[in-house]
């Protein structure tokens, strides 16, 4: 009995670990960005993005990752000329089916 509690100790302490470091991950990558920094730098950043826009002047990249908790951490990415522009960054809380009954899904900050 004495085995199965340390193995349950020792897999609880080790999912803790990881929930935590995924919730730090984004944070260390978006400070890695800079203004100015090429698309290929964003990348070795980053990574690829979820989804990519453009239109004549301005491409938008948008990364996502899902933290433990259920939220998501949203990093855009605007460049201009192939150099980042501008960077914004926000949480997004998971969605509940019983915020949609009221008529307004509440939105992350």
């Amino acid at each position: 009995m004495k085995k199965w509690y340390q193995i349950a100790v020792v897999v609880f302490t080790v999912g803790m670990l990881a929930s935590c470091t995924s919730f730090k991950t984004p944070i260390k990558k978006m400070m890695a960005v800079e203004k100015g920094m090429t698309k290929n730098q964003i990348v070795d950043v980053l990574g690829s993005p979820s989804y990519r826009s453009f239109n004549d002047e301005k491409e938008l990249w948008e990364f996502r990752q899902f933290l433990a908790g259920g939220n998501t951490s949203v990093i855009l990415i605007t460049f201009i000329d192939g150099r980042v522009e501008k960077m914004d960054t926000f949480e997004e809380l998971p969605f509940r089916e019983s915020e949609c009954e009221q008529g307004h899904p509440k939105k992350g900050n």
